[in-house]
């Protein structure tokens, strides 16, 4: 992918600063030196990741850094980092490539690792230091496409996901074969007609960012899935006093289930005590108020949530991301409260591979429905793991992924336990 960082320029340009002013590999770090970048040719051969030798990698992520060739650069530093764990100026170049790949917690966590070695001279970790405490502000909308971490007003930026995939269950139908009514009188058991059945899955995705803070999202997705709805996703948002890391947020939606949402809320980004965006320490914090309508059930009300970075392990080069959220809705009228938490981690294990797991837990206020169980309080806990490969070599300026996934869905009612995987093959563009 070429061109200009999307949204984390902020961080981007102060790593690559970083990296001039920093452009050393201590003697102390290196356990096998490589060679000095100055003694590498300079203009490589044909991109190699499979090359051994740490000049030839060198120069060639040289090369893709002046050419904005963001995922090769992070597969040669990466392949650098392997050979020679302790090279200093490797680990700052790959920080810059993740800040540059909208990776900001990663980017940040190389740079502490750094810091925090005990070899690091008492100069360069001031420099280090300084660095992290100017990390960038998080993005004001809270979904995966669009949880970014560079300041608004930063610059435009844009990306565009196609993907064409296979569920096992697409529409998340229930597990169970039978229903079990609880009525006055009695329970009643019932089959269930709606049975899991694999479909083809279509997806488009388009997200857009303005140099003024003001972000779009728009998703389209499809199934053949019978009695399947078009699913559809709106989102817009834009800073109120982007000073003070406050925004607003508009977000209208319709799953494959045919079950809408909509939502208004605010949006807080704190800042930390140095005045920087980016919160606290273990990594960007967003807290959001809004009210939502589901057409549904006719449930409306008031909901709370904040999210957080809790920060990176460092497994070898490869930075573990974790973040984790909670949320509190309350209903209005018979419909139950409800009580969310979850926990999602992204591990990029080897190059051009992405390892991600999400946890959730949900518990209702309130009983969900005298039929159900006479009246019990849902209960429900999720678990989804994805195995990502994304093919360095470009395609029409974008790169392709595959991915393989399984899910799963446990609940006290049966009519909310279900399971799932799939397969899907994608294509992005970013601009």
């Amino acid at each position: 992918m070429r061109g200009r960082p999307p949204a984390s320029t902020s961080l981007w340009l102060q790593i690559t600063l970083a990296c001039a002013a920093l452009a050393f590999t201590p003697p102390s770090l290196a356990a096998a030196p490589a060679p000095p970048e100055a003694d590498c040719p300079a203009t490589p051969a044909a991109i190699d990741t499979a090359s051994e030798d740490p000049c030839h990698l060198h120069a060639q992520a040289r090369a893709a850094l002046e050419q904005g060739q963001w995922l090769q650069a992070e597969l040669l530093l990466e392949r650098i980092l392997m050979l020679h764990p302790n090279d200093a100026q490797a680990m700052l170049q790959l920080a810059m490539v993740l800040a540059a790949r909208d990776k900001p917690a990663s980017a940040q966590a190389l740079i502490a690792a750094l810091r925090d070695d005990e070899r690091t001279s008492a100069a360069h970790r001031q420099r280090l230091q300084a660095l992290l405490q100017s990390g960038s502000q998080p993005s004001p909308v809270q979904d995966a496409a669009l949880a970014r971490a560079g300041a608004p007003g930063d610059g435009s930026s844009g990306q565009i996901v196609w993907s064409l995939g296979h569920s096992r269950n697409p529409l998340a139908r229930p597990r169970a074969e039978t229903l079990v009514l609880t009525l006055p009188g009695g329970s009643v058991e019932l089959p269930l007609a709606d049975r899991p059945r694999p479909a083809a899955l279509a997806s488009v995705l388009l997200h857009q960012r303005w140099a003024g803070g003001l972000e779009l999202l728009a998703s389209a997705q499809g199934t053949g899935a019978d009695g399947a709805h078009a699913g559809a996703r709106l989102a817009l948002a834009a800073p109120l006093h982007a000073a003070a890391g406050l925004y607003w947020n508009l977000s209208s939606q319709q799953g494959l289930d045919g079950a809408r949402r909509h939502s208004a809320g605010l949006l807080l980004s704190p800042r930390n005590a140095a005045g920087q965006g980016g919160a606290a320490p273990g990594g960007a914090t967003l807290y959001s108020l809004a009210l939502f309508s589901e057409a549904q059930g006719a449930r409306r009300g008031l909901a709370l949530r904040a999210q957080r970075g809790l920060g990176a392990l460092t497994l070898g080069a490869a930075p573990l991301r974790v973040d984790g959220w909670a949320e509190w809705e309350h209903a209005l009228g018979a419909a139950p409260g409800t009580l969310r938490a979850g926990a999602q981690a992204q591990w990029s294990w080897a190059p051009g591979w992405q390892l991600h797991a999400q946890l959730d837990a949900q518990r209702d206020l309130r009983g969900y429905s005298p039929l159900l169980r006479h009246g019990a309080a849902r209960a429900i806990a999720s678990g989804y793991l994805a195995l990502q490969h994304q093919w360095a070599t470009p395609w029409l300026g974008g790169q392709w992924a595959a991915s393989a996934y399984v899910s799963r869905r446990r609940s006290n009612l049966a009519l909310f336990d279900s399971s799932d995987h799939g397969v899907a093959l994608s294509w992005q563009r970013g601009w």
